[in-house]
This record gives structure tokens, C-alpha cells and sequence, in this order.
């Protein structure tokens, strides 16, 4: 897929967007590659997608797969202690601080204080 900052910022546009059109949203839910394809979301051959929607009753949590983990390697967690956090170039919340990997490890990259705030503006982004 695009690399990390320029996925993040063309999925945060898509999602927002979502919040506008119900049509968009339902898209996105049933032909993701469609929908991120006309966003220039390059998603790799044979990757399937699935898009999931968080709900009031409902939270969708990611178990990530041990794909690309050797031992050598350093834990997301040791890479942001090292770099200091989930802050700057895109990667922490706007609004709770949360790096990337902690929102994709609940299955969303729009946090609960992008909703809450939003949800203070009238649903706007």
C-alpha cells in the first residue's frame, strides 16, 4: 500500500468524507479496493481488504499476524520509545495522542477523540 504518511492522510480524508456520505460509506464497506483505488490508495495484488465499522455496541479489535517480525527486530513499542513517541510527522492523534499502531491495533485509525470531537462540530472533520 502507500507509504505510511501518505496512506494515513488519504485514508483520514476518505473516512471523513464517509461522514458526509452515506453512499461513500456503504462503498467503502462493500468494494474497498473500488473506493480506495479512486482515492490513489495503491493496494497490492492479491492483498484483500476488509473494512469494518465500528458501532455504539459494536468494536472491532486487529489481531496482527506474525508476517515480517524476526527476532533481530525491534517491537513498535521499542521503535517509539526510542523516537519518543507517536508524535510529529503524521503519526500521533490530533487529539489523544495515540500512535498509529495503537489505533490499528483497535481496527481504526480514527480515534474516539477525533469522534468526540467531531461529534462537538456537527460532525465535521
Amino acid at each position: 500500500m502507500a507509504n505510511g504518511a501518505d496512506f494515513e492522510t488519504k485514508w483520514e480524508l476518505l473516512v471523513a468524507d464517509t461522514w458526509d456520505d452515506p453512499e461513500l460509506r456503504q462503498r467503502l464497506l462493500n468494494d474497498p479496493h473500488a473506493v480506495l483505488k479512486e482515492r490513489g490508495i495503491a493496494i497490492p495484488q492479491g492483498l484483500q481488504i476488509k473494512v469494518l465499522e465500528d458501532t455504539e455496541t459494536v468494536e472491532h479489535l486487529v489481531l496482527p499476524g506474525p508476517y515480517g517480525v524476526s527476532e533481530d527486530e525491534l517491537s513498535e513499542r521499542e521503535l517509539e520509545s526510542v523516537a519518543g513517541g507517536g508524535s510529529g510527522g503524521g503519526r500521533g492523534c490530533r487529539g489523544c495522542g495515540a500512535s498509529r499502531s495503537s489505533r490499528a491495533s483497535r481496527g481504526s485509525f480514527a480515534c474516539r477523540s477525533s469522534r468526540a470531537s467531531r461529534a462537538t462540530r456537527g460532525g465535521r472533520p
